[in-house]
């Protein structure tokens, strides 16, 4: 896979040759854009080392704003790539220490010198001057469905209703996580618009790319407007809205059944639960839509399970 780094890598140099963009350190580029838009979008990449669809998307999208050029024509907003762990991309590895998308916390973790610690703290400074950020990611296991998920902020919702692109859409609180904060979170907290967008499993084709890529590509291609990513008239699409309806901490001995994927509709007294120490299978009473259920050494590395999701209406 170190070929497709290398081939967004290049693209990017031939780019900033034929100043399109430029370079901001070793892991952002930042696209010459409409900066009278007040827009300067930050997209994240390989924040997990074993989910590549941003790349892909980086590569696409950087064929499309060189196009763009040769038509002389302008990006209504500005755009920047941001790589994440590329370290990790390159063993094929989801982290190497700790999982980097739960270490954007504002604490100061004394303690913390672990590798992914130190590229949150440089992630956290190639986004400082964007306002708003799409974190692009991929499910480790099976999934029914892409899906939105962030931060519950109206500026938030507003600019993934703004994307038009098809998706469910699960809403949070201002933290995600036991382990930790995430990009999104991280950002919301300190006043940028951030959502985070699961392309769907990492075995995904290109279907993936293509509409995330189309969604983008409208936006680059205008209104050249301030209110493009503030403004319900800009949205086309209806969605569907979740939120936590039920949080399943990890136990020494209780683990998943198997077969649980994202967006797996559990119904009431389905099998859930596996008592490894003595075999007893438990139901779930009420039932729910799985989301992020955990096996093998993502399930050892986590505080949860699984998260259960209810629907709910907003606006």
């Amino acid at each position: 896979m170190m070929d497709l780094l290398e081939k967004v890598y290049g693209i990017l140099n031939f780019a900033e040759n034929h100043k399109l963009g430029h370079w901001q350190g070793k892991h952002s580029f930042q696209w010459r854009g409409n900066t009278t838009s007040g827009i300067n979008l930050g997209i994240v990449s390989i924040i997990h080392g074993n989910e590549f669809g941003g790349l892909y998307l980086f590569y696409n999208l950087a064929k499309f704003f060189i196009s763009l050029n040769e038509k002389s024509y302008f990006p209504a907003v500005s755009v920047k790539f941001i790589f994440g762990h590329t370290q990790a991309f390159k063993e094929n590895k989801r982290f190497l220490e700790r999982d980097l998308n739960r270490c954007f916390s504002e604490i100061d973790f004394n303690e913390d010198t672990s590798m992914e610690w130190k590229i949150a703290i440089r992630v956290k400074q190639d986004l400082m001057n964007c306002n708003y950020i799409l974190d692009l990611h991929q499910t480790q296991g099976e999934s029914d469905s892409d899906f939105f998920i962030y931060p519950e902020t109206k500026n938030n919702v507003v600019f993934q209703r703004c994307l038009n692109l098809k998706a469910p859409v699960v809403l949070h609180d201002l933290s995600f996580s036991l382990d930790g904060d995430t990009v999104d979170t991280w950002a919301s907290q300190v006043g940028k618009t951030a959502i985070t967008y699961e392309m769907g499993g990492l075995n995904g084709g290109e279907e993936q790319i293509r509409k995330i890529f189309n969604s983008l590509k409208d936006i680059i291609l205008g209104p050249s407007d301030r209110d493009i990513f503030h403004n319900l008239k800009y949205c086309k699409v209806e969605y569907d809205f979740f939120t936590w309806g039920d949080t399943i901490l990890k136990d020494s001995f209780l683990e998943l059944v198997p077969g649980l994927k994202n967006f797996s509709i559990l119904k009431p007294n389905d099998d859930f639960l596996l008592n490894k120490r003595t075999g007893i299978v438990t139901k779930h009473k009420e039932g729910g839509i799985v989301l992020f259920p955990k096996y093998g050494k993502q399930r050892e590395s986590s505080s949860e399970l699984c998260r259960l999701l209810k629907p709910i209406r907003i606006f």
